[in-house]
């Protein structure tokens, strides 16, 4: 009983960290800067965010070969800024989200496979994990590839398990085929699909 409350309180703690970490401290130049810039433009074309122009700025929509990577993170980020505005919090805040699902999804299925004690284990083991823990937090992007490995893993393992009902393995089936999709727009079908 108390090794649950130890874990149950270890949990809270690292998902505050994750939380209330994306508020901490300004952006890295020039990683996060870059980034920042980037899903500012996407904000203002693409998601409407007139307010969001700077004057004597690059306000041009970015093409896929100034984000060197795939669109998803990036978006992600935009959509915080188009609804929060520009500072570093709203664009870290939907990968610190993102960061939560891949958690979620891996407690889901860990719960599933195993039992609910091996679910808060992994989900503690990778919430603490310093490159997740830091993508979190940060507006590197990262983050979002991640998640959708971890999404596409977790739904995946359990649709393959052949003593779980169809209903289930339709709904994880879903899960992990998101996560393909979603890493398809992240890193592209070598680095987040295969």
């Amino acid at each position: 009983m108390r090794r649950n409350w130890l874990i149950g309180l270890a949990l809270l703690v690292v998902t505050a960290g994750l939380l209330f970490g994306v508020s901490a401290g300004a952006l890295w130049d020039p990683h996060e800067v870059t980034v920042a810039e980037l899903s500012r433009r996407i904000a203002l074309h693409l998601l409407g965010g007139k307010g969001l122009a700077i004057p004597h700025a690059d306000n041009s929509l970015p093409i896929r070969a100034d984000l060197g990577r795939g669109e998803l993170p990036f978006t992600s980020a935009a959509l915080g800024l188009r609804l929060f505005g520009l500072s570093a919090w709203a664009g870290r805040l939907p990968l610190a989200l993102w960061a939560l699902a891949g958690l979620g999804s891996l407690y889901a299925a860990l719960a599933r496979i195993w039992d609910r004690r091996v679910g808060s284990y992994g989900v503690l083991v990778l919430a603490s994990m310093p490159l997740y823990f830091l993508q979190a937090r940060t507006l590197l992007g990262d983050a979002v590839t991640l998640s959708t490995f971890t999404l596409a893993w977790s739904g995946l393992s359990v649709a393959c398990l052949p003593h779980v009902s169809q209903r289930a393995r339709a709904g994880f089936g879903l899960r992990g085929m998101l996560g393909l999709y979603a890493g398809f727009w992240c890193r592209g079908p070598i680095v987040s699909v295969a």
